[in-house]
């Protein structure tokens, strides 16, 4: 091939490594907000297969840089059949490929069957995505290594050092320098008898880039360095006196603390025997000795690689844990326990109907007056105080509160929690709210109504969750409340049967109450002796 073809042919295929590289790492992007999806995790096989995924990009990626940027030159081009080459370099390329679109179509199958129509449009968009990672792939052709490159490319052409090269292989989510800044600073013990072996490749690591590294000369001094240090990684040989290597790795992963240590096994005695049984009690890697350097700098990378993503894993789940947390915490806040458990587990809170229970209404008297005469800020303040007030109590009495209205609070006793008699813990309640509001500095009164019987509970619509409840027992209770006297607590009938024999209540009569028929109402009046 003519020079200028080649150089031609050359900068084509570097456009298309920049592509490639570029849509893979999109992938990736969308890999992991998909795997951050909270839905997902009813789906224990989409992970794995995103998983997977995820691993034959990062696989793709090293094999695009590898064929197309470092073994890529114009004497290669020019001494090479050309077709064959090429033709070659798609099919390399095409296996990562062939297995991301694999376990991509089967979990889209999966979530589309489920019918979870988000995750499954995710999904489809990373489809898209491999697709046209394959067509980028496909352009790699004898036809076409003599066309311009396409006037809308945008690639930065500029020759990449080597570090620069080797972090792009990690996505372009973090700074460069702060990847260069991990692989200084990640701690490497070389444990070898061999005084001499161990200085040598120490000076070797120390030129391709690490900087933290310490040496120990047998198996019980590198275990008590692990222990009292903790290392990211281990380069140990295998044929040690007292101690062989293959002794200090088993105590190494017996350990839970000393797992996510990375070992890398050297040994002279360089056999698929020793390798598989390695690999097999947890070794990352195998070196053989003597030691060759592009292979140790590639096998390092590869291990600093993966220590570098378990640790952004790791502080990635730290962060959605506390991100869960404060999202647990402030739906507590908002909802009862109970309901905040079937929410998260579920995401839909059944709307249902519950029986025996007893529901409390509180309400502030002449609250309105009270607004006309004061000023907001005051106002605001009284009613912090108070419903800090209402909440405080009802968690003493064992309520559960559903909401403020205003000036109003409403709980419930016999619903969401357990209680021996629920009207009587409403009474408790309501009586010590009456006596504790005049303490609070608005010296406000109150008055109180309570009903029992069976109320409809749950949340209504999908913004600003509030659990509510209705039903009679509630609108009747609101009434009674309205009706009642300022320090006083009223009950409907149905209410004082459940305390007859605990409490004294008067009975006030027949009232009309706003909508409804005249009914019996009765007064608290203490407790019997």
């Amino acid at each position: 091939m003519p020079e200028d073809s080649a150089e031609t042919l050359l900068f084509t295929l570097s456009v298309i490594k920049n592509n490639i590289v570029l849509y893979t790492e999109n992938l990736l992007q969308l890999l992991r907000l998909v795997s951050a999806e909270e839905n997902l995790k009813q789906f224990p096989e989409c992970l794995t297969y995103l998983h997977n995924i995820e691993q034959s990009s990062l696989v793709l990626k090293l094999e695009v840089i590898k064929l197309l940027g470092k073994d890529l030159s114009i004497e290669k081009l020019k001494n090479a059949h050309l077709s064959h080459y090429l033709s070659k370099i798609r099919h390399d390329l095409r296996n990562p490929i062939n297995a991301m679109q694999g376990y991509a179509e089967i979990c889209l199958e999966e979530l589309q069957t489920a019918g979870t129509r988000d995750l499954a449009k995710k999904m489809e968009e990373m489809i898209n995505t491999i697709r046209q990672i394959l067509l980028f792939v496909d352009e790699i052709s004898i036809t076409k290594h003599l066309s311009a490159p396409s006037k809308t490319t945008s690639i930065n052409m500029k020759a990449m050092t080597e570090e620069e090269e080797e972090f792009l292989l990690l996505g372009r989510e973090n700074p460069v320098e702060e990847f260069l800044k991990f692989k200084r600073e990640i701690s490497i013990l070389v444990v070898d008898d061999i005084e001499e072996n161990c200085r040598i490749l120490s000076l070797y690591l120390n030129h391709i880039g690490y900087k933290n590294i310490q040496t120990a000369y047998h198996g019980k001094q590198a275990l008590k360095m692990i222990d009292e240090n903790g290392f990211s990684i281990v380069l140990l040989d295998i044929d040690m006196p007292e101690m062989t290597g293959i002794d200090v790795l088993l105590n190494i992963k017996r350990h839970a603390r000393h797992r996510d240590i990375m070992v890398m096994m050297i040994s002279a005695a360089d056999t698929m025997e020793n390798t598989i049984q390695c690999i097999k009690l947890g070794a990352e890697d195998f070196l053989p000795k003597p030691f060759n350097r592009d292979l140790l700098r590639v096998r390092m990378g590869a291990c600093v690689e993966k220590k570098w993503f378990q640790n952004k894993e790791m502080q990635y789940r730290e962060q959605l844990e506390v991100e869960k947390q404060r999202y647990e915490k402030l739906l507590n806040i908002i909802l009862p326990p109970s309901i905040v458990v079937e929410l998260t587990t579920s995401n839909i809170v059944r709307t249902r109907y519950y029986q025996n229970v007893a529901v409390l209404f509180a309400d502030v008297v002449g609250f309105t007056t009270y607004c006309d005469t004061h000023e907001l800020p005051e106002v605001e303040k009284n009613l912090q105080q108070f419903s800090e007030l209402c909440e405080e109590v009802a968690i003493k009495h064992n309520l559960q509160k559903i909401k403020t209205i205003g000036d109003g609070f409403l709980a419930t006793a016999g619903m969401l929690t357990q209680n021996k008699n629920p009207v009587l813990d409403c009474i408790d309640c309501a009586v010590e709210l009456l006596a504790s509001v005049q303490e609070l500095p608005a010296k406000w009164q109150l008055r109180a109504g309570i009903d029992f019987g069976s109320v409809l509970g749950g949340v209504i619509g999908h913004r600003q969750f509030l659990f509510d409840i209705w039903g009679d027992t509630v609108n009747t209770a609101a009434r009674i409340q309205a009706a009642a006297n300022p320090d006083s607590v009223f009950l409907t009938k149905h209410a004082c049967e459940q305390i007859e024999d605990i409490c004294e209540a008067q009975s006030l009569g027949p009232i009309l109450l706003k909508g409804k028929t005249p009914m019996e109402i009765f007064r608290y009046v203490g407790k019997k002796l």
